[in-house]
């Protein structure tokens, strides 16, 4: 019994801190469609249903998403990089054409480099 309660819980923390900042590390490292996979990923964990492709050409969008339990619908846009007044205009063009959640995700970090 070498580690007192304290030592332990403090290097707990401590590794749940590296494992965030080794988390977002990784994040930041995928290309656009695999962050969009991701996200939708995240959703589906949370009961959301996609009700459109990932990506593509859609308009505003990169997926529409569906809870079936609350009947909410949500429009979702990933960016790699935004600004403040991006994300204003996404949420009022989503509100404004019937979305009930509008969520509009970024990462804004050195990109790996297709190639």
């Amino acid at each position: 019994m070498g580690f007192s309660p304290m030592s332990l819980r403090t290097k707990a923390v401590a590794l749940i801190k590296d494992q965030r900042n080794l988390a977002s590390q990784m994040i930041c490292q995928l290309d656009c469609r695999d962050f969009e996979a991701l996200i939708d990923l995240i959703f589906a964990r949370g009961g959301w249903q996609r009700q459109s492709a990932v990506g593509g050409n859609q308009a505003d969008v990169d997926m529409v998403l569906t809870q079936p339990i609350t009947n909410e619908i949500a429009w979702v846009q990933v960016k790699s990089r935004s600004t403040q007044a991006e994300l204003d205009d996404y949420v009022r063009r989503f509100h404004n054409d019937g979305s009930s959640i509008a969520v509009s995700l970024s990462v804004t970090a050195r990109r790996r480099s297709s190639g």
